[in-house]
């Protein structure tokens, strides 16, 4: 039972639900864990088990928004710096690179998590940039 008093109240909240508990925001995380020990269906291996699955979900999950978060930044930071050598022709020759570069610059593309719109979005900008 030690593992529940660890884990984070979002995750006590789904644990909960999925064992059928009617839950409100305003419980607190003693109160979640005592909701999920009284429940019909509570066996401490299987709510370990749900829980390492909760948590490994919500991780996955954290973990692909920061990419994603990333991504956006790296975007919007092309876009600037293409505006920014409209503006001042002088700038534009250190944006040029080789074809070798752009293969450096533009990430490989992770086909079970990768947005093909936002890939290839960046590549054309980065080819346009190097013409």
């Amino acid at each position: 039972m030690a593992f529940l008093g660890k884990a984070k109240k979002q995750d006590l909240v789904l644990l909960a639900e999925e064992l059928g508990q009617k839950v409100s925001d305003k419980m607190t995380n003693i109160e979640l864990r005592n909701i999920i020990i009284r429940s019909k269906d509570y066996e401490e291996e299987f709510v370990r088990d749900q829980l390492s699955v909760i948590l490994e979900e919500r991780l996955e999950r954290e973990s692909k928004e920061k990419i994603q978060q990333q991504r956006e930044f790296e975007l919007e930071k092309m876009r600037l710096e293409i505006e920014r050598s409209r503006f001042d022709p002088e700038n534009l020759s250190p944006l040029k690179t080789s074809v070798s570069d752009l293969i450096k610059i533009i990430p490989n593309f992770d086909i079970r998590d990768g947005d093909i719109v936002l890939f290839l979005t960046l590549f054309e900008r980065q080819a346009k940039r190097i013409e």
